[in-house]
């Protein structure tokens, strides 16, 4: 794509994360959620039986064979998965809204690891080596999703998604 001269339309700015250290974030490209959701696929939830306001099981036919099922989002192994999930789609977003900054280095890169759930493991993993408080990678996390021009309400949504982390061990 060109428009007039210009065929690179990266955008760019320099945020502060705390006292003083300032990172140059990008704005991810367009398409960039299918790209994540590919290389981290959100974990389903284990189904259960659908219930009536009654709490009665509500069955397809009318034998009472087959039971309509819904996703079980209080499962506590999916509500885990989900948080482990949601730690490394914040990884992958500091990780490729960073990726443009010559002063910030990661140890890991892509080619080191056979997927891309241990990829962005060790990337979750290096800032917390580095001691980053949560705080700041949410901050930073959504300053790259806010250039990479997300409505004010998926924004808000991010940010409540990343919020739910406080307190979970990562």
């Amino acid at each position: 794509m060109k428009i007039g001269d210009r065929d690179n339309f990266l955008q760019t700015e320099t945020v502060e994360l705390f006292d003083g250290v300032m990172v140059t974030i990008n704005g991810l490209p367009f398409g960039f959620q299918e790209q994540m959701e590919n290389e981290l696929p959100s974990p389903e939830p284990p189904r259960r039986p659908k219930k009536n306001v009654d709490g009665e099981v509500i069955y397809k036919d009318k034998r009472k064979k087959t039971v309509k099922t819904e996703p079980d989002r209080d499962d506590p192994k999916y509500k885990k998965e989900a948080q482990a999930q949601t730690w490394l789609q914040m990884a992958w977003t500091v990780y490729h809204g960073t990726k443009h900054d010559s002063k910030l280095k990661w140890s890991a890169t892509p080619e080191k690891f056979k997927t891309h759930e241990k990829f962005y493991r060790a990337i979750a993993d290096e800032m917390k080596d580095a001691e980053l408080a949560l705080g700041h990678v949410i901050n930073l996390a959504k300053a790259v999703l806010k250039l990479s021009g997300l409505t004010k309400e998926q924004l808000e949504a991010a940010e409540e998604t990343f919020l739910s982390m406080e307190g979970s061990e990562t």
